[in-house]
């Protein structure tokens, strides 16, 4: 008994795969082909949530971005990481011309941010205005 047991220990252990935690930052090429997260752990994307206003005469694009930790993408995979999505309104005396309005769910949120480093970040946005 005492050896099957020490078996389904050892078969156990052996099965078992912990989640690799990465730092925003890190390449690609650091992190495995699966079961990994890419946490913000220094809160660094913290910085950016929020209302955003840029106001020119009577144009006015306000931004509201949120911190979304442990989003997974692809569905069927075990990758994870922590982003930050927004939504925003562009109006001209008033009138909106174009706005989102919610968050969406990753990778169809219509804006985005991808941390490169504490100063740097790439901006995503899949939205259009026409006349």
């Amino acid at each position: 008994m005492k050896k099957y047991i020490t078996l389904l220990i050892i078969l156990l252990s052996i099965s078992c795969k912990a989640q690799e935690i990465f730092p925003l930052g890190t390449t690609v090429l650091d992190w495995p082909n699966d079961n990994y997260y890419v946490k913000d752990l220094n809160f660094e994307l913290n910085e950016l949530e929020g209302l955003w206003i840029w106001q020119d005469g009577n144009e006015i694009f306000s931004i509201v971005l949120e911190k979304f930790e442990m989003t997974h993408y692809p569905d069927n995979s075990n990758e994870y990481y922590d982003r930050i999505l927004g939504k925003y309104t562009y109006s001209v005396n008033g009138t909106i011309i174009s706005e989102t309005t919610d968050f969406g769910q990753w990778p169809h949120s219509k804006l985005a941010f991808y941390y490169r480093n504490p100063n740097e970040y790439d901006l995503i946005c899949k939205d259009y205005a026409s006349d």
